[in-house]
């Protein structure tokens, strides 16, 4: 069916592990390798776990179709949309009622809630992220 739809199927040298953990350690590992994770996982410079990874792995930059300059997956380029891959999270409540998940959707849309999801390294829906330029006199 996929090829019907226009996809073509994937190498067999391609395939998907348990969790973002498991693609790190992988690809720290395995020579000539590329692996796909979400951003937090490389993102809080505050968790030791992620300090280890990238000392050990290479983040690519990539570019899109529209320009030839490539793009590391920073909170700016991801809001701006220019990074490629991206995708939008929804939180999509059943609830019939006010209860402990409007509580939870209330405080994620909050400015708390979205301060830890600015921390985490994603790109908060209600908080603008700001680029910083840095020039060295120096040179």
């Amino acid at each position: 069916m996929s090829e019907k739809l226009g996809f073509k199927k994937l190498s067999s040298r391609c395939y998907a592990l348990n969790s973002n953990e498991a693609v790190l350690k992988y690809i720290s590992k395995e020579k000539n390798s590329i692996g796909i994770i979400g951003v937090n996982w490389i993102s809080d410079r505050d968790d030791t776990t992620n300090i280890g990874f990238l000392q050990s792995v290479k983040i690519l930059e990539i570019s899109n179709n529209d320009t030839s300059e490539a793009y590391k997956p920073y909170q700016a380029y991801i809001a701006r949309k220019i990074y490629p891959l991206w995708r939008e999270v929804y939180i999509i409540s059943k609830e019939a009622y006010t209860g402990l998940g409007t509580g939870l959707n209330a405080f994620i849309a909050s400015e708390r809630g979205q301060r830890i999801v600015l921390k985490f390294g994603l790109v908060p829906a209600t908080m603008p992220v700001r680029l910083v330029e840095l020039i060295n006199e120096d040179l």
